[in-house]
């Protein structure tokens, strides 16, 4: 999900929030969090296949999941923002100087006071995760492109990359039982 697809659910199934952008279109993590950690508390369950969901933005990446559902999410995280940083900049050899780094070394995790609370994340660090009632969380900075030279397509490779970690390292550790 994007941040105009998250607000339509929100929109349409009465969710905690109704807008998750601030200061000039950049998705504030306390409300995706908010909106993640509702929708899955909300609609997954025993007779319901949804137990995790990859929200993409242009600053982070965040993937929420039931906890126990899904295996290596750090490292999809991390391969999603990254797959989203190489194409868009045309180029799996990356400098630092075509890309930036807008996302905060600190940030709310909810707006609520007894379930939110500030963490950090310094530039070297690829993922960070927190869990709150049985939903896991791993949120990955995005390094944006400077100057992008394509961006049709982003949201399905960010997407597929993360699940393919995911998917992948679910069936080495079946298959290695």
């Amino acid at each position: 999900l994007n941040e105009q697809e998250l607000e339509l659910v929100a929109n349409s199934a009465d969710g905690p929030h109704k807008e998750v952008t601030t200061r000039g279109s950049v998705a504030d993590t306390a409300k995706v969090s908010d909106s993640l950690y509702w929708l899955l508390q909300t609609y997954s369950g025993p007779s319901s296949r949804l137990s995790r969901i990859h929200f993409h933005s242009l600053t982070f990446h965040l993937i929420a999941h039931v906890e126990g559902a899904w295996n290596n999410t750090d490292r999809a995280v991390a391969a999603g923002s990254w797959a989203c940083t190489t194409r868009a900049c045309q180029s799996e050899d990356l400098q630092l100087d075509q890309v930036t780094l807008r996302f905060p070394t600190s940030f709310q995790v909810s707006t609520s006071t007894s379930s939110g609370g500030k963490l950090s994340i310094s530039s070297t660090e690829a993922s960070i995760g927190w869990a709150r009632g049985g939903i896991a969380f791993n949120l990955s900075p995005v390094y944006v492109c400077n100057s992008p030279g394509s961006t049709v397509g982003l949201g399905d490779a960010i997407s597929a990359t993360g699940l393919f970690y995911s998917v992948l390292n679910k069936k080495k550790a079946t298959n290695s039982a």
